[in-house]
Formats: C-alpha cells, sequence, structure tokens
C-alpha cells in the first residue's frame, strides 16, 4: 500500500483492504507460531535423548506423560478484529497457502 493509501483506508478498495489484512494477520501468525514449533522440535531431540538413557520401566512412564502432556497443550489464538466475515477467512486461508505454507490457518 502507498502512504496515500494508508492515510486514507476509505479510498481503498475493499479487496485490496482485505488482502492486506489477511497477509498482515498471516505474518503475525507465523511470528509466534514458527519459533513456537523450533522450540518445540529441540524439545523433542532432548527427550529423544533423555529416553535413549532410560531403562524400559521409565521409557513407558515418560512416554505416558509426554503423551498426557501433548493432549493438554495446543495453542490457539483468538482473533478480534480480523478476520470478521467468512470471506475475509477464505481470504486469509488462500494468502496463508500462498505465501506461508508452513501456517495453519483453522476454525
Amino acid at each position: 500500500m502507498t502512504e496515500e493509501e494508508i492515510n486514507d483506508l476509505s479510498s481503498v478498495d475493499a479487496t485490496k483492504l482485505q488482502q492486506v489484512f489477511a497477509k498482515c494477520t498471516n505474518e503475525i501468525l507465523a511470528s509466534i507460531i514458527v519459533p513456537l514449533r523450533r522450540a518445540k522440535a529441540e524439545e523433542v531431540d532432548v527427550e529423544a535423548a533423555s529416553l535413549e538413557k532410560m531403562n524400559e520401566e521409565q521409557k513407558a512412564e515418560a512416554l505416558e506423560a509426554r503423551k498426557n502432556k501433548a493432549e493438554d497443550t495446543e495453542l490457539t489464538l483468538w482473533l478480534k478484529d480480523f478476520p470478521k466475515t467468512a470471506g475475509d477467512f477464505k481470504e486469509m486461508r488462500r494468502s496463508a497457502e500462498e505465501h506461508m505454507p508452513q501456517l495453519e490457518v483453522a476454525l
């Protein structure tokens, strides 16, 4: 968007605004989700290394604890201002598929 468009959003085509909001929202989500996924991958690597050092009984307990923990942890973000309509959501998903395939946009 140009500086003029930013200063007068009412003059901007609604489709263009929807595309800009979708892309920005997806970028914000990616900035939250991608580092969390990296941290999770590192955590899994550390757990795998520690599992190798355990006996079978300890491994079973650790795997059960991991399963219970995985069920309890889930990242949910509530988006207040965008998307508001089904069209906004469709554009957000389309934009994510095109620009950020690593991002999962779901209801």
